[in-house]
């Protein structure tokens, strides 16, 4: 607590504290589900592409489809 703070005003700043802290986590799970949630999605993206390469191209992009 700050000094020279008045007791009414404390007891705000306590809920604030509170409720930002609650929201940070919140935030932070939420961006976080989202970041590996968009790498899988982009994996995805990939793989269909190459896969649907390797269809139409019979021989040379299938050697590097395999690959990974």
């Amino acid at each position: 607590m700050p000094k020279g703070v008045p007791l009414i005003l404390a007891w705000f700043l306590i809920f604030f504290e509170t409720i930002s802290y609650l929201v940070r986590v919140i935030s932070l799970t939420v961006r976080l589900f989202a970041n590996i949630l968009s790498g899988h999605i982009l994996q995805h993206i990939l793989m269909s592409f190459v896969f649907q390469l390797s269809i139409h191209n019979c021989g040379f992009v299938a050697v590097f489809a395999l690959l990974p």
